[in-house]
């Protein structure tokens, strides 16, 4: 389940829970259908994969318009949104054409090499290499990009304008162990460039999910100064270093920017003659890995261009700055396809379903479905099922989070941080036991995430819930108190075996 519908959850069951007619009515999330019903498990119903090919569509619309902004006639311009097109055979077949262009009379020498940046390898940004791989291409490692990047500058170019690049990273592309990022710049100094290796990098995926505190983001020196598109696909929620900070992006297009002024070739300053032009998050997390995605682009108005200087956007693909696309509804632009697609992958637990005697106790219903279904129901008989049981607690917090004390209104002096708390918070009432002590100081809160497993193996308990908290009180000393006093609480409740993390901003 996405973190947007984790935190949103609470309103939903509501009507199901509090107000149904039916004492017969079950609730299920698709999100949540996964396999052996494990939350995290692998999704076995999505759009993930659509997502990413109308993504892709998309952006290639938005280059061809913005490249003719900028004085560029290119192939792109051939190119129109996913929805224009009445299915994604034909929406293929145009990419095809484009790609037989570029073939042929390749692009302008300016623009060239043109590279493509993807994150992740799951269904969405596979989706989008799916489209990508229909134009003649060559994919590159991370390690390649800075020499990939300034073969602009030679005068042939070699065959750089007959085709693109692409670039597929992990999250060890994007992190680094903070034991590493400070050794490198001890051994470099804090202006070091982004061509310099990252060879004492140790990255521990395992490590990384259960302790994000230990990294560091490492995505704005090493991958984006030699990126033309961002294709952007991770999953990501608030625990987790941004790919992208408002001034990261301040400080790699003033770079870029000043390189291009003085025609300057220094390695690590440029990525092409324009640097990064463009941005599809088809994650679409608004302030979220992508904290310049102010906000949502729609179907009809696909792009807007963010001027990271003055820190502001505007609809259409013309100005200074970095085109982007957030589209919420991706896969609407394809509708047979994502019908079709949908609803074959929701036809095998139709039967299932159809067949579930809803008049049972969930216990014993639950016992006749398959798992991963019986994992995916929230409610039954207007209640909460067991697994979801802690979305009584997370409706009664949240609410709490709404209302701000006296102390913290209107003070200047107030102050405020972020932290991450981990363990079983609500069943053993922690989480509840916590934001009681934010009140005793006269402070305020406001979860932000809160990302709960009951469902996961017996091995993997450890991990079962987390919550980031901003935490405000009136005064620095305040703050102080209360962080101690909440450490205290957490060593005093073995139980919970917990953590508290106080989270390094980004931003």
């Amino acid at each position: 389940m996405s973190s947007r519908v984790l935190v949103q959850l609470p309103t939903l069951v509501s009507p199901v829970c509090d107000g149904s007619p039916s004492r017969h009515n079950s609730l299920f999330d698709y999100e949540s259908i996964t396999l052996d019903g494990l939350r995290n498990g692998s999704r076995l119903v999505s759009f993930g994969t659509l997502c990413g090919n109308v993504g892709m569509i998309n952006t290639l619309r938005g280059l061809g318009e913005r490249f003719l902004s900028l004085g560029y006639s290119t192939p792109f311009l051939g190119i129109s949104s996913a929805y224009m097109y009445p299915t994604l055979k034909t929406a293929k077949a145009a990419v095809d054409a484009l790609a037989k262009e570029i073939a042929k009379n390749g692009l302008p020498a300016p623009i060239t090499p043109l590279t493509f940046v993807f994150t992740g390898n799951g269904r969405a940004s596979l989706g989008a290499q799916e489209i990508f791989k229909l134009l003649p291409h060559e994919f590159v490692k991370p390690s390649d990009l800075p020499t990939l990047a300034h073969r602009w500058h030679q005068p042939d170019k070699g065959n750089a304008r007959f085709k693109v690049y692409g670039c597929v990273v992990e999250e060890e592309d994007m992190v680094a162990r903070r034991h590493d990022a400070d050794e490198r710049k001890q051994q470099h100094g804090d202006a070091a460039k982004a061509s310099t290796s990252w060879t004492t990098n140790t990255f521990d995926r395992r490590e990384y999910h259960a302790h994000p505190e230990l990294y560091v983001p490492t995505f704005h020196e090493r991958i984006a100064p030699f990126a033309n598109v961002i294709i952007n696909a991770t999953y990501w929620d608030r625990r987790y270093p941004r790919l992208l900070t408002n001034r990261q992006a301040q400080a790699l297009l003033g770079d870029q920017r000043n390189a291009r002024e003085s025609h300057q070739t220094t390695p690590g300053s440029l990525a092409g003659t324009h640097g990064l032009l463009a941005v599809s998050d088809i994650s679409c997390d608004i302030d979220g890995s992508v904290q310049f995605l102010s906000r949502t682009s729609t179907i009809d108005r696909p792009f807007y261009v963010y001027d990271a200087f003055r820190h502001h956007a505007h609809d259409g693909v013309d100005g200074e700055g970095v085109l982007m696309m957030g589209i919420e509804q991706l896969a609407s632009e394809l509708p047979r396809e994502s019908t079709r697609s949908f609803s074959s992958a929701l036809l095998n637990f139709a039967a299932d379903l159809a067949f579930s005697d809803g008049t049972k106790p969930f216990e014993q219903q639950s016992r006749e479905l398959p798992t991963s279904l019986s994992g995916a129901c929230i409610a039954a008989h207007n209640e909460l099922t067991p697994n979801y049981k802690y979305i009584e607690r997370m409706r009664r917090e949240l609410a709490r989070s709404k209302v701000r004390p006296a102390a913290t209104l209107d003070n200047t002096d107030a102050v405020s941080t972020t932290i991450l708390l981990q363990g079983h918070l609500f069943d053993t009432g922690l989480i509840n036991r916590a934001l009681d002590k934010v009140e005793l100081y006269n402070g305020s809160f406001d979860i932000r995430e809160c990302m709960v497993r009951p469902n996961m193996p017996a091995q993997h308990l450890k991990s079962t819930s987390s919550a980031v908290v901003v935490l405000e009180a009136p005064s620095r000393s305040d703050l102080d108190a209360l962080l101690a006093d909440l450490r205290n609480l957490v060593r005093d409740t073995p139980a919970a075996e917990a953590t508290i993390t106080e989270l390094e901003s980004f931003d």
